[in-house]
């Protein structure tokens, strides 16, 4: 690590004070807002701490309900930029929910998608290195203009489930709710010395799939513990557990990293047949009403012991 390591942020949330704490390093909280046209501007205060130093932009976006992520992102990439032009030498950006994501190829599944485009805009305004938490899949670290470092959520993951249903997992299966997330539910049930499906789907609309069929391992009896990166509309997921259900199995629960939760999907959640669902703050939820079944993990501690093990600064 540089002699002079400075926290950038918008504003003081946990992350950022965590990731501060953890290399006890100074926060730099950076004003941010917009003008009567909607334009942003970003106000700083004590420049001269950037010059130099290895700076670390934590840039974790709230809830759809407050900004739009495009909105976000700009935020992002303007506090980035600014900070390189303050001096910085090295600029690194988390990103916990990495936007477009799902767009690592186009709305055919043909050619890069709009991930590309984030990839060039992040290397233009000088960002040095992206940190995100479980991209949706590994071609993304390939589309990015930028080195891109995945975060895997398989020990938080294996702490909450540790607590709910006993270190050893015994009848347990891991199932994914489609096929893309085969390798994320193979990798968590090898930890676990657990069985693992996945639930195949065929696509309908947009954003919008209905549940096939289960393949994989016999759940009939078992625990179905379901995992994937992203909780959205919730239908995929619903549809999922309900065709567990159908095959026998006998307790449903949910393990999803980022919580998009666009609207209707809590309550839809709220009424189905998961037991629980447990979903990482890589998304902020502040003052969201998640109901009674979602519960909200931190991913503060996976962080910061990621960043202080891997990333060299």
């Amino acid at each position: 690590m540089s002699q002079k390591f400075v926290v950038a942020s918008d504003s003081s949330f946990s992350l950022a004070r965590a990731v501060a704490v953890g290399f006890e390093a100074e926060l730099l909280v950076l004003e941010t807002g917009k003008f009567a046209d909607t334009e942003w501007y970003v106000q700083f205060e004590n420049v001269a701490r950037l010059k130099g130093a290895s700076v670390f932009v934590v840039g974790q976006f709230e809830h759809v309900s407050g900004l739009p992520i495009s909105d976000q992102f700009m935020q992002v990439l303007f506090l980035a930029h600014q900070s390189k032009l303050h001096g910085a030498d090295r600029v690194v950006v988390l990103f916990p929910y990495l936007p477009y994501a799902r767009q690592c190829r186009d709305v055919k599944s043909k050619f890069v998608g709009l991930l590309g485009t984030v990839g060039v805009l992040c290397n233009s305004v000088g960002i040095d290195s992206i940190v995100a938490c479980e991209v949706h899949e590994t071609s993304c670290c390939a589309i990015l203009q930028v080195p891109l470092r995945n975060v895997g959520c398989e020990t938080v993951w294996q702490e909450v489930l540790g607590r709910e249903l006993g270190p050893r997992v015994e009848g347990v299966c891991f199932v994914s709710p489609d096929e893309g997330g085969v390798e994320r539910v193979k990798r968590l049930a090898q930890r676990a010395r657990a069985q693992w499906a996945f639930v195949k789907k065929r696509r309908v609309a947009h954003d919008q799939s209905v549940a096939i069929e289960l393949q994989g391992a016999d759940v009939k009896n078992k625990t179905v513990v379901f995992v994937d990166d992203i909780i959205d509309t919730g239908i995929t997921a619903v549809q999922a557990s309900e065709k567990v259900l159908e095959h026998g199995a006998k307790r449903v629960f949910g393990c999803f990293v980022h919580p998009v939760l666009t609207p209707g999907a809590i309550a839809r959640l709220e009424t189905s047949v998961f037991e629980r669902v447990w979903v990482c703050d890589t998304i902020r939820l502040d003052e969201v009403d998640l109901g009674k079944k979602i519960t909200v993990v931190s991913i503060n501690n996976l962080v910061v012991e990621y960043v202080r093990t891997v990333v060299r600064f």
